[in-house]
């Protein structure tokens, strides 16, 4: 935060969390970026691990997981079978 210039524009930490909680933030470390509107609006970019999961980003990311999961191929195969006597 830039305390200096929250002073300068007499906007509080109050000020700043209530804003905050009209966005549905309740954690400042929720928080990328923001910024005090010339309207007095604040505007809010949260860190990507905060961000709402989207389609994109669930397939993105599965597919990711999927091609760097660590599969080893066996080197050889042992079958075993337990004959039956007849």
């Amino acid at each position: 935060m830039l305390d200096e210039h929250m002073r300068k524009q007499k906007y509080t930490i109050d000020a700043l969390n209530q804003a905050l909680r009209q966005k549905g933030i309740f954690d400042i470390k929720e928080v990328k970026y923001a910024v005090l509107e010339v309207s007095g609006q604040l505007s809010v970019q949260k860190k990507a691990e905060h961000l709402p999961l989207t389609q994109k980003n669930f397939y993105k990311h599965s597919s990711d997981e999927i091609k760097n999961f660590p599969v080893e191929a066996p080197n050889h195969l042992i079958l075993v079978y337990k004959l039956k006597a007849t």
